[in-house]
């Protein structure tokens, strides 16, 4: 079974994102740190919670950057 966690849009500070020349990429909604995104990345792209609390991902997202945009105009809008 899956497993699902959230967070309140307006408590989203630290966002992090990446992606590759073919616009695939990963954002990170939470404090994240270069170690934890290596290890995820190597790890399968699985993230748990006994890694780093509260971080949200979406992994292999394509056109990030269009996604990404979207997030930015969201938050304005709040």
């Amino acid at each position: 079974m899956p497993n699902v966690s959230s967070l309140e849009f307006k408590e989203i500070f630290d966002v992090s994102v990446s992606w590759d020349k073919n616009g695939v990429g990963t954002i990170y909604f939470g404090e994240t740190s270069v170690g934890n995104q290596m290890y995820w990345i190597k790890n399968f792209k699985f993230t748990t919670g006994s890694l780093q609390y509260g971080i949200i991902s979406f992994f292999d997202i394509e056109d990030c950057e269009h996604v990404f945009n979207i997030y930015k105009n969201a938050k304005k809008l709040n």
